[in-house]
C-alpha cells in the first residue's frame, strides 16, 4: 500500500476544507479507480499533512502538495518523477483564477499519479502513434466531473479507453469511442509522425479551448531535469 501525502501549501485553502475532502478522494479510489482498473493501478493509502509539518512526510510517501502558483507557466497541476522521488503539485491560485475547481485538479492529480507514477506508460494506437496513459485528461473538463459527498471529483477513463475494443470507455459514459477519442474541454498527448510529443484538444460546448487543455503543456517532451528539492524548499511555491 502506497502512502499518498496531501500537503497544504495554499493560503487560499484552510487545512479544514482540504483534510475534509481527503475521506471522499479516498473514496473514489477504493471505490470506483482501482475496482474499474482491476489490479493495474497502485494501492494507495491518502492522508493530509498541514504545511508546518512537511518534515515529518515519509521519505517513501508520494506527497502531492498544493500551492498557489505554477513554477512552470501554464500548468494547473502535475506529477513528476525527480530523481527517483514521485510527487505532485496542483496550483490552487492558478485554478481558481481561470474559474475551475481545485478539487476536480486534485482529484485528477490522483488519479494519474496512481496510474502512471513515473510518467512511462504508453498504448501504442492501432496507426503505430502512441498516447500517453493518463486517466483523466481526455474527460477533464469540469462538467465531466461528479459528485462524492458533496465534493466534485474528476472523471477517468476505462482500462478499454486504451484498446481497439467496445465501450464505455470512461467512468460516467460520455465518451463515444476510444483514444484519442476526447470529450467536449478534453485532451491528450500523443507522438506524431517524428515521435515528439504533441497534444490534441476538443473544443468546450461554448467552443471555447478546454481550460486545463490550454494551459497542460506537453509535461513528457518538457519534464524537468533539475534536482529534487530538499523538503523544506517544497513551500517555496506559495506566494
Amino acid at each position: 500500500m502506497q502512502n499518498v501525502v496531501v500537503v497544504n501549501a495554499s493560503p487560499l485553502l484552510t487545512d479544514f476544507e482540504v483534510k475534509a475532502f481527503i475521506p471522499m478522494l479516498q473514496l473514489q479510489v477504493g471505490r470506483n479507480f482501482l475496482p474499474a482498473w482491476r489490479g493495474r493501478a497502485t494501492q494507495v493509502q491518502l492522508s493530509f499533512m498541514p504545511a508546518n509539518g512537511i518534515s515529518t512526510i515519509p521519505p517513501d510517501a508520494w506527497p502531492i502538495f498544493l500551492n498557489q502558483h505554477s513554477d512552470e507557466p501554464d500548468d494547473l497541476g502535475w506529477h513528476d518523477d525527480r530523481n527517483g522521488k514521485i510527487f505532485s503539485r496542483v496550483f490552487v491560485g492558478d485554478c481558481l483564477k481561470v474559474g475551475l475547481d481545485w478539487g476536480v485538479t486534485l482529484s485528477h492529480e490522483v488519479l494519474e499519479l496512481i496510474l502512471d507514477p513515473d510518467i512511462k506508460r504508453v498504448w501504442q494506437m492501432p496507426d503505430g502513434r502512441h498516447a500517453a496513459f493518463e486517466a483523466c485528461d481526455a474527460v477533464e473538463s469540469d462538467d465531466q466531473a461528479y459528485m462524492i459527498g458533496g465534493h466534485r471529483v474528476s472523471n477517468f477513463v476505462l482500462p478499454s479507453y486504451f484498446s481497439t475494443g467496445a465501450g464505455p470507455w470512461d467512468f460516467r459514459g460520455k465518451l463515444t469511442g476510444p483514444c484519442p477519442t476526447l470529450t467536449s474541454g478534453g485532451y491528450m498527448s500523443v507522438t506524431d509522425a517524428s515521435g515528439d510529443w504533441v497534444q490534441v484538444s476538443a473544443a468546450r460546448a461554448d467552443g471555447l479551448p478546454g481550460r486545463r487543455a490550454l494551459l497542460h503543456g506537453h509535461r513528457r517532451q518538457c519534464r524537468s531535469q533539475r534536482p529534487i528539492s530538499e523538503a523544506p524548499q517544497w513551500l517555496e511555491l506559495i506566494s
